[in-house]
């Protein structure tokens, strides 16, 4: 990824000791001290590791620094907090040891692991503020105004003649401005935690991700929406990237939606659903289909693994389940099988796999999701819509208009529905089975169905 080297309004200086004259909170510190908590690598779900570690300075070595240990592209360290566009001060300690003078040190923001980014300092030519390879600690107080929400960024660049173990940085201050540069005001950060559940039913571990509301007090509870990523999609793809917890801070800080809390986990393409006694893999085409227990992993295990570690609403009502394609299926199909679990299903662009499925794939998971009529029964949606009670649940179901297969069994889904007088909104609009149909617009109206507020 080419770095894009974007001017900015910034004050740079070599002052150890200096101060700017309205100095406030600060919102986000790093001190070493610790582990990397703080911190994730490319990617944001932990699939890629950090190239660096905390150790002894070594000119100082009482204290904690940052050390790359490898040059690497497209950003390195990244922390997981995520940061609202604003006006910033980020201050830090930079040493480049490395004897050609451009070690390689670079820091910025950047709107993902990585993504559309602002690189504010860096040894190589061309970056708005210059860092220092001379064998010293050097100190700096960079002011930008972010344009996005952010994450800081940090790395050793590949495309410099650094070769790893030769850059530090320490002491990692971020402080929000006023627009006059001056007064602190708080900093929106929208705040996704990355957990691990180790399943014992899947017999591997599991990652889960958390969107945890802004001002989230543990005296309280709150409810839960469990969202379910899509074919391929992994549970990073499904919030963070999806930007599910900013759309949700927005509408809580405008009164219409009531702060949640919004799990998504790691699922793999198990359409949620219990196809086998142990964990394995069945390859058809592309797609790496996983068997094992996935709705006992998603109903007995993860559910109360999230009640522990957070102040949820362990009441049906507060509990929601939802999410897109696959997700959308997975969602209909665990409420259906786990009729007092969840009080609002919704199933967005739902790949509810009906008998008439032309494609080869469709119908191979006719086949391997209901191998007989007896699992049939047991596991699919439209024939669980029949016999479950659904009188403590309320459906949402959409669909794009050119998204036409969908379209077409999510509506014969809803005349099930409809002949049950279940509780139900049906929506479709423009667009296929894409992120143009999944737009911020409507993915706001998917949070407003589970949390919204009445007016």
């Amino acid at each position: 990824m080419k770095k894009h080297l974007i001017s900015f309004a910034m004050v740079l200086g070599a002052l150890h000791s200096g101060v700017f004259a309205a100095a406030g909170e600060v919102v986000f510190a790093e001190t070493m001290e610790k582990g990397t908590e703080q911190w994730v690598g490319q990617s944001g779900d932990g699939s890629v590791p950090l190239h660096g570690s905390f150790v002894a300075d070594p000119l100082s070595p009482s204290r904690r620094v940052l050390r790359f240990d490898k040059p690497v592209f497209g950003g390195d360290f990244f922390s997981i907090n995520q940061f609202s566009k604003a006006k910033y001060r980020v201050s830090f300690d930079y040493l480049g040891t490395c004897p050609s003078k451009n070690c390689g040190g670079v820091l910025g923001v950047t709107s993902d692991f990585s993504g559309r980014d602002q690189w504010l300092a860096g040894t190589s030519k061309g970056f708005p503020a210059k860092l220092k390879d001379d064998g010293k600690w050097q100190h700096y107080d960079l002011e930008f105004d972010a344009n996005f929400d952010f994450h800081l960024a940090l790395e050793q660049w590949s495309e410099s003649t650094g070769v790893g173990g030769d850059i530090f940085f320490a002491d990692i201050k971020l402080t929000a401005l006023d627009d006059a540069g001056k007064k602190i005001v708080v900093a929106t950060t929208t705040d996704y935690r990355r957990l691990t559940l180790q399943s014992s039913v899947l017999g591997k571990p599991m990652r889960v991700q958390v969107f945890v509301p802004q001002g989230y007090d543990a005296k309280k509870r709150y409810p839960v929406l469990y969202w379910l990523a899509g074919l391929n999609n992994t549970e990073n793809d499904a919030l963070y990237k999806a930007g599910l917890g900013t759309l949700a801070n927005e509408l809580v800080a405008q009164g219409k939606l009531q702060p949640m809390l919004i799990v998504a986990p790691e699922m793999d393409n198990s359409w949620a659903t219990n196809t086998g006694d142990t964990w394995s893999e069945k390859v058809i085409g592309n797609d790496r289909l996983a068997e094992g227990k996935y709705d006992d992993y998603l109903t007995k295990e993860l559910i109360p693994f999230i009640d522990a570690q957070f102040a949820t609403d362990t009441r049906q009502s507060a509990r929601w389940v939802g999410g897109i394609s696959m997700g959308g299926y997975a969602a209909i199909a665990l409420a259906l099988r786990h009729p007092t679990l969840y009080s609002r299903v919704g199933g967005h662009s739902p790949a509810i796999i009906g008998t008439d499925r032309n494609d080869p794939l469709g119908r191979f998971l006719n086949g391997w999701l209901y191998p007989d009529d007896a699992t049939r029964q047991a596991r699919d949606p439209m024939l669980l819509v029949n016999s479950v009670n659904l009188d403590s649940m309320s459906f949402w179901l959409d669909s794009g208009e050119q998204d036409y297969q969908i379209l077409k069994e999510s509506k014969r889904f809803v005349d099930l529905l409809n002949k049950r007088h279940a509780k139900l909104q049906f929506s479709t609009a423009s667009g296929g089975h894409d992120s143009f149909y999944w737009n911020e617009d409507r993915r706001k109206s998917y949070l407003m169905f589970y949390a919204g507020l009445a007016k």
